[in-house]
């Protein structure tokens, strides 16, 4: 494979992620400038190598920047045109699915959130900080019923609550939908059921789940099998 045909294949992967970086504008605002938007970058890109032979960091630092403080200018604008009720509802698709589910998982975001803070405390992420769990287990929130709700029963209803804009959508568009369309168009939706299912894989899992990775770090693919069981007694 020749210099130039590398470059091309190179560019076609760098457009394709510029396209795809583009779907973080305002919807309106992107079908209206994205292909101009991709000519430009496409441009930019040929004239760097023209230049320089490759695009270097400060390109890439240049282009990601400008596209950055681009996506928040617009979304500003847009937000302070539309109100922030529209704006969220019309821009994420926010609902009041979303709203709810959200407020559901988020005992558990903020626990997962400490439980990091204190493992980077002690300069351990592998192993839990003893003196934080000991201070919190006085709390009401690690005795049984608490723990019970926020550890399961919140993430399971927001996981249940937010299928409901997936049935909704299928329903309206008479299953002329995509999968992949019905996925974009719910994204938050996607990101909730997300953060439950990984709750209760915890709930359920706490034990297997890091003795599965770290094991499979240590030990590599070929081994899979050998950890699955050995993890299984942990």
């Amino acid at each position: 494979m020749d210099k130039d045909e590398q470059q091309s294949i190179a560019l076609g992967k760098y457009q394709l992620l510029y396209q795809t970086l583009l779907g973080l504008y305002p919807r309106q605002y992107q079908n209206r400038f994205g292909s101009e938007m991709l000519e430009v970058f496409t441009e930019l890109y040929q004239e760097e190598i023209d230049k320089h032979g490759s695009a270097g960091i400060y390109f890439w630092f240049a282009i990601w920047g400008d596209l950055l403080k681009s996506v928040l200018t617009q979304h500003w604008e847009l937000m302070q045109k539309q109100g922030m009720k529209k704006y969220l509802k019309s821009t994420f698709n926010i609902n009041i699915y979303n709203v709810t589910g959200g407020l559901l998982i988020l005992p558990f975001m903020v626990m997962l959130g400490l439980d990091l803070v204190s493992r980077l405390i002690q300069g351990d992420l592998t192993h839990y900080n003893r003196s934080y769990y000991q201070l919190l287990s006085q709390t009401f929130l690690m005795q049984g019923p608490a723990q019970l709700f926020w550890v399961i029963i919140f993430p399971l209803a927001a996981l249940i609550i937010n299928l409901i804009p997936f049935f909704k959508t299928a329903y309206t568009q008479q299953n002329r939908l995509a999968i992949k369309s019905l996925v974009l168009t719910n994204l938050l939706a996607v990101a909730i059921m997300s953060v439950g299912l990984f709750a209760l894989l915890l709930a359920f899992g706490h034990d297997y789940i890091p003795c599965f990775f770290h094991h499979l770090f240590l030990d590599g693919l070929d081994q899979i099998a050998k950890t699955a069981l050995f993890c299984r007694s942990a």
